[in-house]
């Protein structure tokens, strides 16, 4: 008799599951799928908040300066969460905070210089303008999604730093921050732009010459001065008046501009800087002309009064040739006398030769 010898468990007997090995190796797998899965969905969820919080500091620079314009003024750093908050139509944490819950940081050039007096303090709350051009009129905000940002009071010397350092590097002052720089963002404000020069100058010294700066009254006095310039907020409503203080025009600034006050009304003046292209080359030397200042040991006259005199030629020159009849005479050789006007003329062209003289001599 044969016997034969039969495996106690054989493949056929199998039930369907899993051994143990397969199980650990498709356990495997799958955690290598989770781990690159998952970290590219933590990537881009990185990247989308990133993209947001960008979105979300360019729309609060919008705010300041939007604030800057309806206000016509400059809060002190603290008060610019409530007022942006109230600008944005947003809750205020909102704009104190990233969506990671971090602080954002508002900071203002400690050299902001928008004062005629000089001094560096804010608020400012606009009158009839400051006198000299904005100077540092800058703001940072400053924000982390990748932990607290460091708490520091930054110098003229550090908010410079800060200023100027290359997106997607941590600067200096803010070397403390634990996060990485793709976690920082610097947003950059710039306010000088939003102010436009106006100058003014009364030529008519038998009248008044009246302005406003948004309602608030201005000058008046008769006289045949200096410039009287001021650097005013873009959009502030300004009035000019006939010389009996009632209205004669009224707009919104929104360039530079001049005028100048004869015979009791204002006319256009020099055009400056983006008021005209056509005017730009003259508006550019005038300009420079004016800030240059006197020559060194020259004490009785400056550049204003050259280029008030140079107006006044101008200007009675073309009404001279356009409105006398002495200019057609006076061309063909047959006036006798001169006329009233040309003796203007003449008068303007000796004095603007004795102006531009003194310019360049040496006071006694």
């Amino acid at each position: 008799m044969t016997h034969s010898i039969r495996p106690r468990f054989s493949p056929a007997s199998r039930t369907g599951g899993f051994s143990l090995i397969e199980i650990i190796g498709v356990l495997a797998i799958i955690a290598v799928l989770v781990g690159v899965v998952g970290t590219s969905i933590m990537g881009r969820l990185k990247r989308a908040a990133r993209e947001a919080e960008a979105i979300s500091m360019t729309s609060i620079a919008d705010g300041i300066r939007a604030h800057v314009r309806t206000t016509r003024g400059v809060p002190v750093v603290d008060d610019w969460p409530r007022l942006l908050a109230n600008e944005m139509g947003l809750a205020p944490d909102r704009v104190q905070r990233t969506s990671a819950g971090y602080a954002r940081m508002f900071v203002v050039d400690p050299a902001i210089l928008l004062t005629a007096s000089g001094e560096q303090q804010l608020p400012y709350a606009q009158s009839l303008g400051i006198s000299n051009a904005p100077a540092h009129a800058r703001i940072l905000v400053i924000s982390s999604l990748g932990g607290p940002l460091p708490s520091v009071s930054l110098s003229d010397s550090q908010f410079e730093t800060v200023w100027t350092t290359t997106d997607g590097s941590i600067p200096s002052p803010l070397a403390a921050y634990g996060a990485s720089a793709e976690e920082l963002r610097i947003q950059r404000i710039d306010l000088s732009d939003l102010f436009y020069r106006v100058i003014l100058s009364n030529f008519d010294s038998a009248n008044r010459a009246w302005f406003a700066v948004n309602g608030v009254s201005g000058w008046g006095a008769p006289s045949r001065g200096p410039f009287y310039e001021r650097w005013i907020i873009a959009g502030t409503p300004f009035d000019l008046h006939f010389s009996d203080n009632s209205l004669q025009a009224r707009d919104l600034l929104r360039s530079d501009l001049s005028y100048v006050f004869e015979h009791g009304q204002w006319t256009r003046y020099l055009a400056y800087g983006r008021q005209s292209e056509q005017a730009a080359p003259f508006a550019s030397a005038v300009t420079g002309f004016l800030a240059s200042g006197a020559a060194p040991g020259n004490t009785s006259i400056d550049p204003a009064s050259v280029v008030q005199e140079m107006y006044l030629y101008l200007s009675t020159y073309a009404t001279w040739s356009s409105g006398s009849a002495n200019f057609d005479a006076f061309a063909s050789g047959t006036s006798n006398a001169p006329a009233p006007v040309l003796r203007t003329l003449q008068d303007s062209q000796q004095r603007l030769d004795d102006f531009t003289t003194a310019l360049i001599t040496p006071t006694p």
